[in-house]
């Protein structure tokens, strides 16, 4: 399946939604007190979303609201209320519940799935566990209201990212298993970016983002 068809798959049923989008942004995303509708927002109960820097797809954490329940409200939320996006370039943009579902992020974790359980392999599993859960997060953030149109380019930037998360565990080893965790972390991101495994990484990304257009206000 190639990427201008997962895009126009992905992207056609959201039109609505990424028109939404833009709206939204255009006129800033407001918090309870400039929008008037604590009280109103009061009796409509209470919405939670996820919360994910916009770059990259890093995925930051959850935060709830009790006003509007937009992802332009929810945004607002993300960049004042949960520090590393406040401190991110660019800021985050959120996905949230949509209704009788969950698109909360710590259930779609599994950690280092790598079918390998050798002892070299069992041990790296525990080095990159969190770079491999952020990997997991990552292809489901709201890559078609963050890319429009080129939300398949997501997948290339959640496994750039993977490459860099990594190799920032690489820093933490000691210094006697540095040149081995590299070697583990060249090997793992070749797995995923050469085929035939790049095919493997790209229908999961897929069938992420599907989960997400499926449970997910974006």
């Amino acid at each position: 399946m190639n990427e201008r068809f997962f895009a126009s798959l992905l992207v056609l049923p959201l039109t609505a939604c990424a028109a939404a989008a833009v709206e939204e942004t255009s006129d800033g995303s407001r918090g309870p007190e400039e929008t008037g509708e604590v009280t109103e927002a009061a009796s409509a109960g209470y919405s939670d979303w996820n919360c994910f820097r916009t770059s990259d797809g890093k995925f930051f954490g959850r935060t709830t609201i009790w006003w509007g329940h937009t992802p332009g409200d929810a945004t607002w939320a993300c960049n004042n209320w949960v520090s590393a996006c406040g401190n991110a370039a660019g800021g985050c943009t959120a996905s949230g519940d949509a209704p009788s579902k969950t698109c909360d992020m710590t259930t779609r974790t599994d950690g280092c799935s790598i079918p390998l359980n050798d002892p070299q392999s069992n041990q790296y599993k525990v080095v990159f566990a969190a770079a491999c859960n952020a990997h997991d997060t990552c292809y489901h953030a709201p890559w078609s209201r963050i890319l429009g149109v080129n939300a398949g380019d997501g997948f290339n930037r959640c496994n750039d990212s993977f490459w860099n998360d990594m190799n920032a565990a690489c820093d933490t080893v000691p210094w006697y298993d540095y040149l081995v965790c590299k070697v583990t972390a060249s090997v793992w991101a070749d797995a995923m970016n050469l085929q035939p495994g790049r095919a493997v990484f790209w229908n999961s990304f897929y069938n992420d983002q599907l989960w997400v257009h499926n449970n997910c206000v974006q």
